[in-house]
């Protein structure tokens, strides 16, 4: 009953979504993943990843990161300064 009050949805509502009765929308997917935490892909059992998972470019570059100097990674540091204050903007826009 807890969830339905989250989604404003009857108990009924939520019985036949677990049933698979009644579809989910796509508007109720992505509340079900921001109140669950988790992506649509895990929700729906199309993964058992419940976050995305780096491609193998992104790790070769955290563990190059991770593994260089101080100096190194004060310079990425950087480098990523304003594109993070310009994501950071549009995050909370």
């Amino acid at each position: 009953m807890q969830l339905g009050k989250r989604i404003n949805a009857a108990k009924s509502t939520i019985s036949e979504y677990e049933s698979e009765k009644h579809q989910l929308d796509p508007v109720l997917i992505n509340t079900l993943c921001d109140l669950f935490d988790c992506t649509a892909d895990y929700l729906i059992c199309r993964s058992d990843a419940r976050f995305p998972t780096n491609t193998p470019q992104q790790n070769e570059m955290l563990d190059a990161y991770a593994d260089a100097p101080v100096e190194i990674q004060r310079a990425v540091d950087g480098l990523l300064a304003p594109y993070k204050r310009e994501h950071k903007k549009i995050e909370t826009a």
